[in-house]
């Protein structure tokens, strides 16, 4: 291996180190993803089809709280 090899190695693995400890250290900006691949935040499906309706709902808990405690 040559002199110059040898500094470039050592060139080389100085900037990946200097990189990774940027990184780390959060002093290199988050690059955002592109809009065509951004998570879409929402409701999943079908919860909605499972859910009681409010009314049932609320009938349900005035029945528990008209019922004595055993």
């Amino acid at each position: 291996m040559s002199d110059a090899q040898l500094i470039a190695l050592v060139v080389a693995l100085i900037a990946v180190l200097t990189f990774r400890l940027a990184k780390a250290l959060g002093l290199l900006p988050r690059l955002r993803p592109h809009a065509a691949f951004a998570q879409v935040q929402g409701r999943r499906t079908g919860l909605s089809e499972h859910a009681s309706p409010f009314g049932q709902t609320e009938r349900r808990a005035k029945r528990t709280l008209d019922r004595p405690p055993p």
